[in-house]
C-alpha cells in the first residue's frame, strides 16, 4: 500500500498538479505544490512522517522518520560531477541542528567547494552546516585533478595590512567554476577603517565591505584594503610626570651630593 501511495505522489509531482491529495486509508496530506523546479510534500501517518523532495536532477527524494512532536527536516547531498565523490552527511535533522559534512573526493579528483544552489558556502572539505527549517539540496562541487584551467579558475582574496583588518571566508586562493558565486566581506579590527576592494590592476572594484562576485572564464585577484589605526597619542600628563621624575631624581642626585661633602 505505500509503495502505491508513493506512486499517486509521484504522479502528483511530476505533472506539476497542486496538492493537497485526498485523505484516505489513514493517511494525512498537508499539502503543496510543484512547478518543475523543486518543492517539499509531507503527510503523516501515525507517528511517521515521510518527506518528499524533488532533487536538482528531477528525482524524487524521500525519506521517513518519527514525529515526536519536532519537525525534522532532510538534508540531500550530491556530487558534481557523479563521478567526483561521495559526500556524507545526508540525513533527517532538527531544525539549528550542526551536521558535519564530508567530500571525500575521488582520488581523481579535486574538491572545489559546497554550494546551495550557485551560492558557494564553503570551500573546506569538512564542513558544519547549521540545519534550517526546510528541506535542503546541497552539492559537493568537484574538478578532475588534471584540469587544465578551462574547467575551473581561481578567485585570490587577499589584505593590504594584516593587522587592520580580515576578511571572510580567508586570505588564500579559492577554485571556482565559472557562474558560482561567492560572498566575501572585509571587516575592521584594532581601529582599522575600510578602505574598498581593488582588482589585481590596482583598479577599485567596490567600496563595500560585503560583496558577492561571480566567477567569470579566467581567474581574479580581490584585495580588501584598510587605513591602520591612528597612533595613540601620549597622554597630556606623562611628559609632566616625566619632567617629575627628572626633578626628583635631580634633588636626590644633589641631597646625596651635599652629604658626602660635608667634612666628618
Amino acid at each position: 500500500m505505500w509503495s502505491l501511495r508513493i506512486m499517486i505522489i509521484t504522479i502528483f509531482l511530476y505533472h506539476g498538479l497542486t496538492l493537497p491529495l485526498s485523505a484516505q486509508q489513514g493517511v494525512v496530506a498537508t499539502g503543496g505544490t510543484h512547478d518543475g523546479t523543486g518543492g517539499t510534500i509531507s503527510h503523516a501517518a501515525g507517528q511517521v512522517d515521510f518527506t518528499y523532495y524533488v532533487a536538482p536532477d528531477g528525482s524524487l527524494q524521500f525519506g521517513l522518520h518519527q514525529n515526536f512532536g519536532t519537525m525534522d527536516y532532510e538534508l540531500f547531498l550530491s556530487a558534481e560531477p557523479i563521478n567526483g565523490g561521495a559526500p556524507a552527511g545526508a540525513g533527517v535533522y532538527q531544525p539549528g541542528e550542526v551536521v558535519a559534512l564530508i567530500a571525500n573526493p575521488d582520488a581523481a579528483f579535486l574538491f572545489l567547494n559546497w554550494t546551495l544552489g550557485d551560492q558557494i558556502i564553503s570551500h573546506d572539505p569538512v564542513f558544519d552546516y547549521t540545519m534550517p527549517a526546510e528541506n535542503t539540496w546541497i552539492s559537493a562541487q568537484f574538478a578532475e585533478a588534471d584540469d587544465d584551467g578551462t574547467g575551473f579558475f581561481s578567485l585570490m582574496l587577499d589584505v593590504n595590512d594584516p593587522d587592520a583588518g580580515t576578511i571572510d571566508p580567508g586570505v588564500g586562493s579559492f577554485p571556482m567554476i565559472p557562474g558560482q558565486i561567492i560572498t566575501v566581506t572585509a571587516t575592521s579590527i584594532d581601529g582599522g577603517t575600510f578602505i574598498n576592494w581593488t582588482d589585481g590592476q590596482g583598479n577599485m572594484y567596490s567600496d563595500q565591505p560585503t560583496i558577492t562576485y561571480e566567477m567569470g572564464a579566467s581567474g581574479f585577484s580581490l584585495t580588501a584594503n584598510f587605513d591602520p589605526p591612528p597612533p595613540v597619542p601620549l597622554a597630556p600628563f606623562s611628559f609632566a610626570v616625566f619632567l617629575l621624575m627628572i626633578v626628583a631624581f635631580r634633588m636626590h642626585w644633589l641631597r646625596r651630593k651635599t652629604t658626602k661633602s660635608k667634612p666628618a
